[in-house]
């Protein structure tokens, strides 16, 4: 009768079969092949931010009440310290510095004088894509909302969004090898 792999055998095994394969994959690529990742990257992205808006959407709707039901307001709650404002104005500015890591780029770029079209275009998209996902979050959750917003979803639908994106999890990787 031959033993049993025991949990830790069975971890190990796993990640010695993973670990090569994923240094392959991190090995620093030309900007072709980054460009694709960033595509790959954005797609995965914007599917995660789907799951967590319908799945909201979802639950909102199904709750008592409705939509309706929602505790939402335009106003901050009348208990809120300094430290809370300070911290939800910083939130807001971090998330719309857009351009911090672009200006790398520049270089590579086949057309330089194009970055300031592409950086354009990125705040344009990334201030649209954070607009519409936090007020429809915030709407359908109210004020009970997360940061980030996908944990706001619920245990289950929560972890589902946050391991949708693995391909984003590698292009970073490859991105911070460079």
């Amino acid at each position: 009768m031959r033993p049993r792999a025991s949990r830790l055998q069975i971890v190990v095994a796993v990640h010695l079969l993973i670990s090569p394969c994923r240094f392959i994959v991190a090995l620093p690529p030309t900007f072709a092949e980054f460009a694709i990742l960033g595509y790959v990257d954005f797609v995965s992205i914007i599917i995660a931010i789907l799951i967590t808006i319908i799945a909201t959407g979802v639950e909102a709707h199904s709750a008592p009440g409705g939509l309706s039901g929602v505790d939402w307001s335009v106003w901050p709650p009348p208990t809120t310290t300094f430290y809370q404002a300070f911290l939800a104005t910083t939130n807001i500015i971090f998330a719309y510095s857009f351009a911090v890591c672009q200006y790398s780029f520049m270089a590579e770029m086949h057309t330089p004088k194009d970055y300031v079209k592409s950086i354009w275009a990125l705040g344009l998209i990334e201030m649209f894509i954070y607009t519409v996902t936090g007020a429809l979050v915030y709407a359908f959750v109210g004020s009970t909302v997360k940061s980030p917003a996908l944990l706001s979803a619920g245990p289950v639908v929560s972890r589902i969004a946050f391991g949708e994106p693995p391909p984003s999890h590698t292009s970073h990787s490859r991105r911070e090898t460079r």
